[in-house]
């Protein structure tokens, strides 16, 4: 299934985390496909990894497997 991923800017415990969202590609509606809320309290990182998501046109059920490696390598 093909989807674009977006960046999440949470708060969590009174402070600013950054995640990704998976969304489904219809322009009318942001369906949430699936999400990871809290991967860094550092915005450049996670928004290299959407960036990157989103030019390798990643497909979705590889998603838990990227973000379990961006997690161990930071």
């Amino acid at each position: 299934m093909n989807c674009r991923y977006l960046l999440l800017d949470t708060a969590v415990g009174g402070s600013q985390r950054y995640g990704i969202a998976a969304v489904a590609p219809d322009d009318d509606a942001a369906v949430i496909l699936d999400s990871f809320v809290d991967l860094s309290a550092s915005r450049a990182p996670v928004d290299e990894l959407v960036r990157l998501c989103n030019v390798l046109e990643l497909d979705l059920a590889q998603l838990r497997d990227v973000v379990e490696d961006f997690v161990a390598m930071a």
